[in-house]
């Protein structure tokens, strides 16, 4: 037996308004209005909302509603009740779109928006704090929008206030400097908001919007500030963080770059470029020291000359000598010819020891004498050979605790690394993660012959949550294969075009089924939902006959959710 209400209820004195739960059951939703400051949910007859089921306990957990927001607590029931997957113990407090899970039941919160008081919050960078955590602790998003006006703020504040709900955050982070924290927007929804934002302050000029989002932007604060200035820095009005990209060419080829450290990274590449110290790159497997590598030769003076790489991980011990330096012909059994080593094949150009950590002692006192002596003399050859080249390093190695255990000569770790390049990792890179990722998909779907794909906001937010221990170079291959699943899929309706996290190999994505020899990949239940509003929505549009004011009523969706969201969903 499930009983429900359809009532309405007056929160914190703002008049009327709809707060609801969206319940799941087995086969059956329906809406249950929340009929005043507390509901009570559970078995018992006497509960508010009254679920008969084995999993669910007589009094199993309480929504309570005040002028601070909403919270749930769990009354010690038998299965736990959880937020977004995560098991509460006391009150925690919830918002609009949080996913409660009571026994085998699930409840999406509806709450309504309600207007902004108008004040300026002092501890902004606090509460985007705190919003953040809530995020990465719920899977959630958030969306911060960073105005500059030239203008006093406090004439500002009131044009703006319309747009900005309760449960937003509004503070001034420096003169005509205004940050806005916004829980639960996506991208679209905050580009709205900055749209009208602007058109409400439109009599006063040089008004500009940076917008940044979590996780896909950043996951701290402070990356997520740099995101929205960096999409400042190249707007006229209204900037977002996934355009500040920049393409920076290295020969025929280029490098894409979003993340603010990598960019940082890539001005000293460029200055150590002009300078003949050789040069140490240093990042975990997959994370484009190679790239760095050729970037240090093309924007060099010797540009024009070879660039030669060392697989110094393939190269067997008793061939070292040979291959670096060359051999002369009759110095060893097979050597019938003459062969110039990889430092003559270099010269005038860059010579990149890739992996240089995988070389054999021996062979690394041999290498540091070349290095000195900027001379190398073939096998089997008396007179040494001069050699003009400039030597570039890397390593997923800490070579420094190689030198300590003995395993790496000292001298020659200090004769490679006059200089140091160290690059993060991917799941360091947030910004850079979500553009490769685009960059992989358009490639991968001009390889297959298939019309242009686009990753779901729920694909970012899986992707963005794995670790990538293979970097960019796993990326690639995670992107190549969800673009060959979708192309290759008998029953996909002709029109889709997007990539979900269930199109993600399971292996390589957080979250994902992990029973991952079947292929078999489970849904989250906040895709079912979307899924389900989506469908929901377009019932709805049939029912109004297109009126979208209509439609939005019908499900109980504020109007403006509803118009962006139809974008979303590609719904017309």
């Amino acid at each position: 037996m499930i009983r429900k209400a359809e009532t309405t209820i007056s929160i914190a004195g703002r008049g009327e308004a709809h707060a609801h739960l969206l319940v799941f059951v087995g086969d059956r939703s329906f809406r249950h209005a929340l009929d005043g400051a507390t509901c009570t949910i559970g078995r018992a007859a006497d509960c508010n909302l009254q679920i008969d089921d084995a999993s669910v306990s007589r009094r199993h957990a309480v929504v309570r509603l005040g002028s601070s927001g909403a919270s749930i607590e769990d009354l010690g029931s038998h299965n736990g009740t959880r937020v977004n997957g995560a098991t509460i113990h006391d009150a925690t407090p919830v918002v609009g779109g949080d996913l409660i899970s009571i026994g085998e039941a699930t409840c999406l919160l509806q709450l309504p928006a309600r207007p902004w008081s108008g004040e300026l919050d002092l501890h902004i960078l606090s509460r985007l704090e705190s919003e953040l955590d809530r995020a990465r602790r719920y899977d959630r998003r958030v969306a911060i929008l960073l105005w500059t006006i030239d203008a006093p703020l406090e004439g500002v504040v009131p044009l703006i206030a319309p747009l900005v709900r309760r449960c937003d955050a509004v503070g001034a982070l420096r003169d005509h400097e205004l940050l806005g924290v916004f829980p639960e927007l996506d991208l679209d929804e905050a580009t709205t908001i900055a749209e009208r934002g602007l058109e409400s302050i439109r009599p006063i000029t040089g008004a500009r919007v940076g917008i940044a989002a979590y996780p896909q932007d950043g996951r701290d604060a402070t990356s997520l500030l740099d995101a929205a200035r960096d999409a400042l820095a190249g707007a006229e009005r209204i900037g977002r963080a996934e355009a500040a990209i920049q393409h920076l060419a290295v020969g025929e080829s280029s490098i894409l770059v979003a993340d603010r450290v990598m960019a940082r990274t890539y001005e000293l590449v460029r200055k150590l470029a002009r300078s003949e110290l050789p040069t140490l790159v240093v990042g975990e497997t997959g994370t484009g020291k190679e790239l760095v590598a050729r970037a240090l030769h093309e924007w060099s003076t010797r540009a024009s000359s070879p660039f030669v790489a060392v697989n110094c991980a393939a190269l067997p011990e008793s061939l070292v000598e040979s291959e670096l330096f060359g051999h002369k012909r009759g110095a060893f059994t097979g050597a019938d010819r003459d062969r110039a080593g990889l430092f003559e094949a270099a010269s005038g150009g860059t010579l990149f020891f890739d992996e240089i950590g995988e070389l054999p002692l021996s062979a690394q006192a041999k290498l540091l004498r070349a290095v000195e002596t900027r001379t190398v003399t073939r096998i089997g050859e008396p007179m040494p050979i001069a050699v003009d080249v400039r030597f570039v390093a890397a390593t997923n190695r800490d070579l420094a605790a190689e030198v300590a255990a003995g395993r790496f000569r000292q001298d020659l770790f200090y004769r490679l690394g006059a200089a140091l390049v160290t690059l993060p990792p991917l799941r360091e890179r947030p910004r850079d993660l979500v553009a490769l990722a685009r960059a992989f998909l358009s490639r991968a779907c001009g390889r297959l012959g298939i019309a242009p794909l686009r990753l779901s906001e729920a694909t970012l937010r899986a992707l963005s949550a794995h670790a990538f221990p293979g970097n960019i170079r796993e990326l690639g291959n995670t992107i190549e294969y969800a673009a060959a699943v979708v192309a290759g899929d008998a029953d996909r309706d002709a029109h889709e075009t997007t990539i979900e996290p269930w199109h993600l190999p399971s292996s390589n994505v957080a979250g994902a089924d992990p029973g991952a020899g079947s292929g078999f990949r489970m849904r989250s239940i906040a895709e079912e939902v979307e899924e389900l509003e989506r469908r929901r929505m377009s019932e709805a549009l049939a029912a109004a006959s297109g009126n979208q004011s209509r439609a939005a009523e019908i499900i109980g969706m504020p109007r403006r959710t509803f118009v962006t969201k139809l974008g979303k969903y590609g719904l017309r």
